[in-house]
C-alpha cells in the first residue's frame, strides 16, 4: 500500500508587510495610494526559528519570500539568506529594484536560486502606469549592475515583463538589455490583480468594477479583460492542492490560508511556531474561507487563472472546461499521466479525474514523492511510464516543457503522446 505524500512543495514567508510601490494593477499597490503602513518586517531570530522548525516538519524547501510584499527593503536581507542556507533552504525573491542594495553580495548568496525582476517599460512615462510611485533610471542602473555579476552567479535573474497594448517598443528594448546583461527575459500578459474575490463572486458584483485606479488605469491597457471569477458548481470534491501542501506565512509568522487571500485576520489560522503538524493540517481544512473557497469552485479557478497564461485571453473557455461535464471523445477512453506533481499538476490530475478522465497519476523526478500517493494518485518515475504504458497520454504543466524532451530522447517510445497542459485542457473543451 503507498503512503500518502504529507510534504509541502513551498514556503510562501512575508518577509516584510508592504511594497514600496502603488501599481494601480495590484491590491496592494491601490491600497498604498491611499495610505503607507509604516514599515514591519520578520526578526531575524524568528525567520531562523521558522527555518528550524519548517525542516524539522517538511525538510529542506524552497522559501518564496515575498507575498504582496517587497522583500528586499528588509534590513537584514542577507543574514535571513545566511540562515536559509544554514539550514539547507533555498530562496526565490521578487523585486520592483526600486531601492538601492549590494547586487554582488546578493546574487552570490548560495541561498537565493532565483530573483525576479518586475517591469512594465524602458521610458519612465511609460514605466510609471504600471509600476506607478517606480523611478525607471533607478532599476535600470539596479539592472546594469546585476549584469556585471549574472554570468558568474549562482542566482538566476528574470525579468517578468507586464505586457500592456501600449508598451511593445519598451518591450523590445528592455529584451535586448537582459540579453547583454545576462538577464533571462520572461514577458507575459498583463492582468488585474483582483481581491476580495470570495465576496464579489457571491454578491455577484465584482468590486474592481468600482475601483477607478483599475477602471482608468489599468483595463484600458489590457490585452484581455480581468478573468470572470464565478461560482463553479460541484468541483467542491476535489483537492486544493495549495490547502494541503503549501505553507504561507505573514511576516508576524502567522498561517494564512493561502497567497490568493491577503493576510487579514479573518484568514490567519494561528502562529506557526506555536502549532504542531496535526494542528495546522486541521487548522487548514476547517477553515471557513478554504470550505467557503472550495464550494464555489474558486480553488481551481485560482489556479487555472494564475498559473497558465491563457485563461487570461481564453476565460470564457476556461470557465466552460470548469464547468462541463461531456466528456471529449479523443481522450475518453486514453491512460493519461500528468507531469508535474506541484501547484499546476497537483490542480489539473484531480480535477480531470474528477470528471471522469482516466487520470493514472502524476510523473515527477522528486525522489520525496515517486512511490507516494497525492491527491489518492500514484506518482511515477518518468522512465516506469514510459516502460510500462507505451501509449499513454502526457500533459506537461511545467512552463518549460521538459517531459516533450523525456520522451524525444527515448525514440522506442513512438506511442507516447505529450501536450502542454493549455493545449490539452483547451483541446478536450472544443471536443467535448
Amino acid at each position: 500500500m503507498k503512503k500518502t505524500f504529507k510534504g509541502i512543495d513551498l514556503v510562501n514567508l512575508s518577509i516584510t508587510n508592504k511594497c514600496i510601490l502603488q501599481c494601480p494593477s495590484c491590491p496592494t499597490g491601490r491600497q498604498n495610494f491611499i495610505s503607507q503602513k509604516a514599515l514591519k518586517y520578520t526578526p531575524l531570530d524568528t525567520c531562523v526559528k521558522i527555518f528550524r522548525k519548517v525542516l524539522d516538519i517538511y525538510g529542506k524547501q524552497m522559501f518564496y519570500l515575498h507575498i504582496w510584499n517587497e522583500p528586499l527593503i528588509h534590513p537584514q536581507l542577507h543574514e535571513i539568506l545566511a540562515a536559509l542556507n544554514n539550514f539547507g533552504h533555498t530562496a526565490f525573491a521578487s523585486s520592483n529594484l526600486n531601492l538601492k542594495q549590494d547586487w554582488e553580495k546578493l546574487l552570490n548568496a548560495t541561498a537565493l536560486k532565483v530573483l525576479v525582476v518586475s517591469m512594465s517599460g524602458y521610458h519612465q512615462e511609460t514605466y510609471e502606469r504600471g509600476h506607478r510611485g517606480g523611478n525607471v533610471e533607478l532599476v535600470l542602473n539596479n539592472l546594469k549592475e546585476i549584469g556585471k555579476y549574472t554570468r558568474d552567479s549562482r542566482t538566476q535573474v528574470v525579468l517578468n515583463f507586464h505586457q500592456y497594448k501600449d508598451n511593445a517598443e519598451d518591450a523590445a528594448i528592455l529584451e535586448s538589455l537582459c540579453n547583454e546583461y545576462g538577464i533571462i527575459f520572461k514577458p507575459y500578459l498583463a492582468s488585474l490583480l483582483q481581491d476580495h474575490i470570495h465576496e464579489d463572486v457571491v454578491s455577484g458584483s465584482p468590486r474592481w468594477k468600482q475601483n477607478s485606479d483599475a477602471m482608468e488605469l489599468v483595463l484600458p491597457r489590457l490585452k484581455f479583460q480581468p478573468f470572470p471569477f464565478t461560482n463553479i458548481d460541484n468541483v467542491a470534491p476535489v483537492p486544493c492542492h495549495s490547502q494541503n501542501h503549501v505553507l504561507v506565512l505573514d511576516y508576524e509568522g502567522n498561517i494564512c490560508t493561502c497567497t490568493h487571500k491577503g493576510p487579514e485576520d479573518p484568514n490567519r489560522l494561528g502562529n506557526f511556531l506555536a502549532m504542531t503538524k496535526e494542528d495546522i493540517d486541521k487548522a487548514k481544512k476547517v477553515a471557513p474561507v478554504c470550505v467557503e473557497c472550495r464550494k464555489l469552485g474558486l480553488h481551481l479557478e485560482y489556479a487555472f487563472a494564475c498559473f497558465f497564461e491563457r485563461p487570461s485571453k481564453d476565460s470564457s473557455e476556461t470557465i466552460a472546461l470548469l464547468k462541463g461535464s461531456a466528456l471529449s471523445a479523443d481522450f475518453a477512453n486514453k491512460k493519461i499521466f500528468v507531469f508535474g506533481a506541484g501547484m499546476s499538476g497537483g490542480a489539473v490530475a484531480p480535477f480531470l479525474k474528477h470528471r471522469g478522465y482516466l487520470v493514472q497519476g502524476f510523473i515527477d523526478d522528486d525522489a520525496r514523492k515517486i512511490g507516494t500517493l497525492i491527491h489518492g494518485l500514484p506518482v511515477y518515475a518518468f522512465s516506469e511510464v514510459l516502460a510500462n504504458y507505451p501509449e499513454a497520454i502526457i500533459i506537461d504543466t511545467i512552463r518549460s516543457s521538459p517531459a516533450r524532451k523525456y520522451v524525444e530522447d527515448n525514440p522506442k517510445n513512438t506511442g507516447v503522446s505529450v501536450y502542454s497542459a493549455e493545449d490539452f485542457l483547451y483541446t478536450i473543451v472544443k471536443n467535448a
